[in-house]
């Protein structure tokens, strides 16, 4: 069924004159036909509400439906369309396609917004973030931030960003997600715009595939984050990766060509099969014999370039066929003098010449289509609407000004239920952080650096750059040099590669380059340092450690006073007061699931040990390091909580996972490394060590852990 677009003329009479010759534009065509395609949907969706349009005969008919319609097209800006076009109308609509999700408007959206919060100090990347969709920040909004009346609210959602790195850092790239589209309100944004729900499903399924390959690959932020790039700029193939579906079989489904082969549908709409074949220009693809052939300029080009024309125009013609068998009872095709439609497989079909001698098909085909005006084109269509082919009929289509009238299948009337249970306020996710709330310094969020006596910053004298004490102090520093330890391989450790480890790191964060010598020279110390005896982390084999491993258990209802309790049956007081330390908790009662994130997990000599890394500022002297001074900060800011909890954790992970496993046998203990202490010179200094009595570690499991459920790690 043709589509005239000329919809703005008087009458039919004028209509059926001849155009000046000049074909439709299509930036003209799109449009109209777009329009012209969702307005005949709608009134075919009307007539089945009244009853005048089914499916079937007798007991066997029903309505028409939206899931019966289908709208076949060349490709994916042109499945936009209609689909944008059919929501605007209230039309349920999905699109099926074999399209990568890596292709996509939201993951090129997400991937500048992950950018930024893998690197919340530069601010032009978060300032890139804040004019996507996603984030929905108006212009105005986002040029005031370079205004000095906009600081405040700038610096608010700097802090913004540097706390959904934290999560990421410290929780896992799912946990930051679901805070950030919380947060941001993303759902509802997206939601209003039309498309909303496509856009929302892409999100949600970058987010799916982003979380799946940090947990397999154990992946941290920045290298997750170039994992997500390499994506996009080459997506993967993989029925994993394709574009999913946003709502369910009732829609109008928008596919192109090839995704619907092999398929049937009751109604099908084909608006675009009038595209013709476009000239390479200067690169002409073809077969020579059964072999394929790129030309960039040959002596043979030109015969390239007439054979690519023609294998162009005998591929529309297979896709013709493709689309106009896919329909089981209707099938609408728009045909018109459209640019391009000289060369087009319906083109072919209802104007194919002569084979001349010398001369191609598509040669052929655009000589005799340069001769046929509008009045030609229209009365070959009607030619074909005999008397014997009463199932094919030409029409004309006005434009359709009538609302849209739901399906009766939509007209069911829904109510809300009435919510009868309870939720526990107490029950949710917690952590170390959540746990000592109000508290000095929140270990979990990197290192802030106080000094050791006041608690106040540390301001000793000027430091040389090649020294690392004098290395910048704060949780931007901390999480910098974090960074660099998620990316050590420990069975290679040389000159070499730790000057390629430093390197790359100060490409992503150049604040820190006139550091580089006294980075790479505290990386070789504290991994070529003696921990314990006989320990060193440049010693350990292969496939013997686990960075940033994420781990979380169900959670008994607890709170300080229980702790307190706990810690005083156990009268434990070295190398810390576990009762006093406890007696600075303040958190509410809690229940649920503690989630944590250990630094690093490694095997010594069949001996399984917790590692984290400190960049504490205790002073700019070695002796401001010692053991005593590590357990003193430690006690202050509880980090034998965070510990006990890690080895809660890792105990029972080993307990699954080792035939015969015993604490005393199987687990050798916990170090904290102060990386600004560790001294070749001066044994253990900066290296804190404990190994938690048994007892004490069963005692907080059955404490802390509701053994009735499952345990995860």
């Amino acid at each position: 069924i043709p589509f005239d677009l000329n919809r703005q003329e008087q009458s039919r009479q004028q209509k059926e004159q001849k155009s000046d010759g000049k074909p439709i534009a299509l930036k003209r065509a799109y449009p109209a036909i777009v329009t012209a395609v969702t307005d005949e949907i709608a009134a075919l969706l009307r007539d089945a509400a009244e009853g005048k349009a089914v499916i079937g005969t007798g007991a066997n008919s029903r309505d028409v439906v939206p899931g019966d319609i289908a709208v076949i097209v060349r490709g994916h800006k042109q499945a936009g369309m209609i689909h944008d076009s059919l929501q605007l109308r209230g039309i349920p609509a999905v699109v099926r396609s074999d399209q990568s999700i890596f292709q996509t408007q939201e993951a090129l959206e997400l991937q500048a917004i992950l950018n930024a919060i893998a690197e919340p100090r530069q601010e032009a990347r978060v300032r890139a973030s804040l004019a996507t969709s996603v984030m929905g920040t108006a212009a105005h909004d986002i040029a005031r931030t370079f205004a000095a009346d906009g600081e405040a609210d700038w610096e608010k959602r700097l802090n913004s960003y540097r706390e959904y790195h934290d999560l990421w850092k410290n929780y896992g790239f799912m946990t930051m997600f679901r805070a950030f589209l919380e947060n941001e309100g993303v759902r509802a944004r997206l939601l209003a715009l039309p498309g909303g729900e496509r856009s929302i499903t892409n999100l949600l399924h970058c987010g799916e595939l982003l979380h799946a390959e940090a947990a397999a690959a154990h992946l941290g932020v920045d290298s997750l984050s170039t994992w997500f790039s390499e994506q996009i700029a080459t997506p993967p193939e993989g029925e994993e990766h394709q574009i999913r579906l946003e709502s369910d079989e009732k829609a109008v489904k928008i596919l192109t060509i090839h995704v619907s082969k092999g398929l049937e549908f009751p109604i099908v709409f084909c608006p675009f099969l009038w595209g013709g074949v476009i000239d390479g220009g200067d690169t002409a693809v073809a077969h020579e014999g059964f072999e394929l052939v790129a030309d960039f300029g040959s002596d043979n080009f030109e015969q390239h370039r007439r054979a690519a024309l023609d294998e162009g125009l005998a591929e529309n013609v297979r896709l013709l066929y493709v689309a106009l068998t896919r329909a089981k009872f209707r099938c609408y095709v728009v045909w018109g003098r459209f640019k391009y439609t000289e060369s087009s497989a319906l083109a072919y079909l209802f104007h194919a010449p002569e084979k001349v001698p010398g001369s191609t098909s598509y040669e052929g085909l655009i000589k005799v289509m340069e001769a046929i005006d509008d009045g030609a084109m229209i009365e070959k269509i009607c030619s074909l609407t005999s008397a014997d082919r009463i199932n094919l009929v030409v029409d004309r289509i006005e434009e359709c000004a009538a609302e849209v009238t739901r399906s009766s299948e939509g007209s069911e009337q829904f109510t809300c239920r009435t919510m009868a249970g309870t939720i526990a306020s107490e029950w949710r996710v917690s952590s170390f952080s959540s746990l000592i709330d109000g508290h000095e310094t929140p270990p979990e969020f990197p290192d802030h650096d106080l000094s050791e006596e006041s608690g106040q910053i540390n301001t000793d004298e000027a430091l040389p750059e090649n020294s690392f004490f004098a290395f910048p102090k704060g949780a931007d520093p901390g999480t910098f040099l974090h960074s660099i330890f998620e990316e050590v391989n420990f069975t290679s450790v040389s000159d070499v590669t730790l000057a390629e480890l430093v390197a790359k790191a100060m490409e992503k964060s150049p604040l820190y380059e006139k550091y580089r010598a006294a980075v790479q020279a505290m990386l070789a110390t504290v991994l070529n340092a003696e921990l314990l005896a006989g320990l060193r982390l440049s010693g350990l084999p292969p496939d013997s450690w686990v960075q940033e491993m994420e781990f979380y258990f169900p959670l008994k209802s607890i709170d300080p006073k229980l702790l307190v309790s706990f810690f005083r049956k156990h009268g434990i007081t070295a190398p810390v007061d576990l009762e006093r330390m406890a007696e600075n908790l303040n958190f509410q009662n809690v229940q649920g699931m503690l989630l944590g994130f250990i630094d690093l997990l490694f095997c010594h000599e069949g001996r399984y040990y917790i590692l984290d890394w400190k960049s504490n500022h205790l002073g700019n002297r070695p002796e401001s390091y010692t053991p005593d001074n590590l357990a003193r900060d430690m006690e202050r800011k509880l980090y034998p909580l965070q510990y006990l909890i890690y080895t809660v954790a890792v105990n029972r992970y080993l307990e699954r996972r080792i035939p015969d496993y015993r604490y005393e046998t199987h687990f050798g203990g916990v170090l904290y490394l102060y990386l600004r202490g560790i001294d070749n010179s001066r044994p253990r200094n900066g290296v804190y060590f404990d190994k938690p009595d048994a007892g004490l570690v069963e005692g907080l499991t059955k404490c802390l852990i509701d053994l009735g459920e499952a345990y995860h790690a």
